[in-house]
This record gives C-alpha cells, sequence and structure tokens, in this order.
C-alpha cells in the first residue's frame, strides 16, 4: 500500500503539526515515522518499494507521509520524477512560511544542534545561494515538480494560514484529499 498524497515541505513550516493532524483524521493514515525520504537517492531510494509500502496502513482510504527533503532541490535531484513514476496521480501538499522567519528557524534549529558554527550576521553575510536561501525560494522547488503534477494535484498553504484559522485550513486540505471535512 503506498501513500496517495505527500506533503512535501517545506522545513521549519508547520509540516509536524500538519502531519499529526491529518493523522488524527479517521480515513487518513500518516507514516511513521513522520520523514521517510525515501524519494531522496542519498537517503532511503535503495531501500525499495516494499520497504516504503510497510510504512503505510493497509487499512486507511487516504495514506501520507511528509518530507521536507523532497522541497530541497538544491541538494537533491530527480525526488520529483520519481515520485511521479510511482504515480503520477499522486496529490501533493505544500506547506509555506515566511521566507524570513522560515530561515531563522532553520539557522536556530541548526545552531541548537550544534550543526551551524557561525553566528547569525555570518550567516546573513553568506545569504545568496545558501541552503537557507534555497529552501525559502519556493518557486524554484516547486517548479521540479510543476515540470511532472499538474497545478491541480497541489494543494499549497501557509503556516500563517494554519495559525490563524487552524480548522478552515484543515478543512481545506481534507476537501483537497477527497475526505468528510466535519
Amino acid at each position: 500500500m503506498l501513500p496517495n498524497f505527500i506533503m512535501i515541505g517545506a522545513m521549519k513550516s508547520g509540516t509536524s503539526s500538519l502531519h499529526h493532524y491529518l493523522d488524527e483524521h479517521p480515513e487518513i493514515s500518516m507514516s511513521y515515522p513522520k520523514e521517510l525520504d525515501f524519494f531522496i537517492e542519498e537517503r532511503r531510494w535503495s531501500k525499495g518499494f516494499d520497504w516504503y509500502a510497510s510504512h503505510f496502513s493497509k487499512a486507511a482510504t487516504i495514506r501520507g507521509e511528509s518530507s521536507v527533503g523532497y522541497t530541497q532541490r538544491h541538494k537533491y535531484a530527480g525526488v520529483a520524477e520519481r515520485i511521479h513514476a510511482m504515480n503520477p496521480e499522486l496529490k501533493l501538499l505544500y506547506l509555506l512560511r515566511d521566507p524570513v522567519e522560515r530561515l531563522e528557524s532553520h539557522f536556530t534549529q541548526l545552531s541548537l544542534m550544534g550543526l551551524e558554527p557561525r553566528d547569525f550576521p555570518a550567516v546573513l553575510d553568506a545569504l545568496p545561494g545558501s541552503d537557507y536561501v534555497l529552501t525559502s525560494s519556493y518557486h524554484y522547488q516547486l517548479s521540479a515538480f510543476l515540470a511532472f503534477f499538474p497545478l491541480e494535484q497541489i494543494q499549497i498553504l501557509t503556516l500563517e494560514e494554519l495559525v490563524r484559522d487552524k480548522v478552515g485550513t484543515i478543512q481545506k486540505v481534507f476537501r483537497f484529499l477527497g475526505v468528510e471535512d466535519s
């Protein structure tokens, strides 16, 4: 049993929260763990489709996963092509956030994990073409998917709308996925 939809990012934009909210719906089963990163060749692609399918409930009508690495095309090539080859009818959710706030949150996370040795001013000096900027370059990231999937199969949301109107935003996602929205 493979997924019917994938949440493709962006990191630090509320994907963990939305993953949890969707998993609460009786018709939806989300993967565990959240970020399978299966379609990233450098990570788990070699594990094969049997491994991937083992993370989804056979009983669920709608199955999904969330991997923010899928919208880091500057680091991982071929993700959209591999997803499309698996299921050209798949629906995609792309959760975004104010790009500057996303960048700050990304920096904070890496700093707390000890993975970013620079201070914030040094990071700002190195911004053009950096991982921070490219991850927040939403059109650049989404264009890889638009080469394979029509816009009708992609639901674009923002963290800001999820925070402002959680119920309405989640109902919008439920309607997009074709499940009961009440």
